[in-house]
């Protein structure tokens, strides 16, 4: 009897043992994915938007829905500072997180001594997601400080034109967010940022992709017996500069005269963009593709890619790139080939230039459609859908918000 008992015991030990084990890997996988609070630690609630989720509504009809891939938040990292002298006070990374409409409560261990204080300082909350040494050169953790934050580049080769990113990475695009000098309020250990001390109004912190998109799209009439090459699509030297800022305050204030951060001590040269095109679709009406000033930002993205869906518009190439606090401007290459009914052929070359309207007009989280098509005549059209502030009331332009 006594040996069954121990038997019993041993089996029951294996057992706990067993679940033990099972129980601690389950713990360490999960803490290998995202950082969590330990129970009973002090905790403070950040609250995320996404690019594409307003948090305020705006009287703006251009906005433009992005793709699942550019929507993609990998990983997330939120770090809240002192605003007093730029002390740490917590800290969190997450992966592969859903922002849903109403946002990300995102939840952290907040320092002890912060907690305890029964005063406590006003604070500055920075948020990244996509940025890895990978997609963007830069290592970001929980020992990143405050100033290093705010010097955070993306570097030159990283959307750039050193090497054209024309799909969205592996690691997504990156994504910064930044709110200052917010008052912090709760009890009982659980604590949120708020907008002000007068008003019990929760803050929020949206995200704002770092880089923007421009497509370039052509045709030619089907009536136009031309041969019609697309020789190259090339950036002007100086317009588009090597490095910026990863973070940019208030980049949806309306009233900022500046909506860009660039380190503007270097810029790149004439680049090439596009290489040779030697067919370009046709259809029966080019000029149908062309934004006819009135349609929304969305309906004009629609428009031109069910065009190349559907065969009838050549997509000549997409580039996600940096900002530029420059009038981005380029120019497109192209020769056509023109048969007399002699058999005589005449080359025709020309470099037409496609351009942005201000300085800082190409800022980040936006997108471009430079649209250029071939009528009978042979001569080149070119139109753009261009982003313009949206206190501007001109018709002459559309601006392109939130993909």
């Amino acid at each position: 009897m006594r040996d069954k008992r121990r038997y019993n015991f041993r089996w029951l030990s294996g057992i706990l043992m067993l679940l033990l084990l099972l129980t601690g890997c389950s713990k360490s996988s999960e803490s290998d994915e995202n950082d969590e609070p330990q129970p009973g630690k002090p905790v403070l609630k950040v609250y995320v938007f996404a690019p594409d989720r307003p948090v305020v509504t705006r009287d703006d009809n251009g906005d433009v829905d992005a793709s699942v891939a550019e929507n993609k938040i990998n990983n997330l990292h939120v770090w809240v500072f002192r605003k007093d002298n730029g002390t740490l006070i917590g800290h969190i990374s997450l992966n592969n997180v859903e922002i849903s409409e109403a946002g990300k409560e995102v939840t952290m261990e907040l320092d002890d001594d912060f907690a305890n204080a029964e005063t406590k300082p006003n604070v500055d909350v920075y948020v990244s997601a996509n940025v890895t040494n990978t997609s963007c050169g830069l290592s970001l953790d929980a020992s990143t400080t405050k100033s290093q934050l705010e010097d955070a580049l993306i570097k030159e080769s990283y959307f750039g034109v050193s090497n054209l990113i024309k799909t969205v990475p592996a690691d997504g695009l990156p994504m910064s967010g930044v709110m200052k000098d917010k008052p912090v309020k709760g009890s009982n250990n659980v604590y949120q940022v708020h907008e002000s001390n007068e008003v019990s109004k929760l803050a929020n912190v949206r995200l704002v992709r770092a880089v923007s998109k421009i497509r370039f799209v052509a045709c030619k009439s089907s009536t136009n017996p031309d041969v019609v090459t697309v020789n190259s699509v090339s950036l002007n030297e100086g317009v588009l500069p090597k490095e910026e800022y990863l973070f940019l305050d208030n980049a949806y204030d309306l009233t900022a005269t500046q909506k860009w951060k660039v380190k503007n001590d270097n810029y790149v040269a004439e680049t090439l963009l596009v290489n040779t095109v030697t067919e370009v679709a046709t259809n029966d009406s080019p000029a149908s593709y062309s934004w006819d000033g009135t349609m929304t930002g969305q309906a004009y993205e629609n428009l031109i890619q069910e065009g190349i869906d559907e065969g009838k518009l050549t997509e000549l190439g997409t580039f996600y790139l940096r900002e530029s606090d420059k009038k981005l401007a380029g120019f497109i290459d192209y020769t056509i080939n023109h048969t007399e009914k002699d058999e005589t052929v005449t080359t025709i070359n020309n470099k037409p230039a496609f351009g942005m309207k201000t300085d800082g007009d190409f800022s980040r989280n936006h997108t471009w459609i430079v649209y250029a098509y071939f009528v009978s005549s042979g001569d080149l059209i070119m139109g753009m859908v261009e982003v313009k502030d949206m206190t501007n009331s001109e018709n002459a332009s559309q601006s392109v918000y939130n993909w």
